[in-house]
């Protein structure tokens, strides 16, 4: 099911000391900012373990945690692409990226729990 890894939130935390120093941010506005990350960071490690380890079990609950917590990092995903205070252009590519893997999960989710749903027990 881990078609992405939780790097996305590291690797989008990299320019924001840069972004602190050079622009003008509202008081504690970048501090929201990184704790959103470091959120994304915590959701995205717990969505990506409970989807691999219902793949691997083949058992529906962990895969259905998975989609469930596809939702919350949609949102900051969304929220990061879009009403972030700046938004580099680095930042859009790699949120682009991070929604597209969310809906490819949630799809071969949904699929998944389709496949198992129907198929007969032993």
């Amino acid at each position: 099911m881990a078609l992405d890894s939780p790097q996305h939130p590291v690797i989008a935390m990299s320019p924001a000391p840069h972004q602190g120093e050079t622009l003008p941010y509202a008081p504690g506005v970048l501090s929201l900012e990184v704790l959103l990350l470091f959120l994304l960071l915590i959701i995205e490690q717990f969505r990506i373990f409970f989807g691999k380890k219902g793949n691997l079990t083949e058992r529906i609950n962990g895969v259905a945690m998975s989609i469930f917590l596809s939702l919350p990092s949609l949102s900051v995903t969304l929220y990061l692409t879009f009403w972030q205070s700046y938004v580099l252009q680095l930042e859009v590519i790699l949120t682009a990226i991070e929604i597209t893997f969310i809906g490819a999960e949630f799809i071969f989710g949904l699929l998944f729990i389709i496949t198992f749903a129907r198929a007969a027990p032993y």
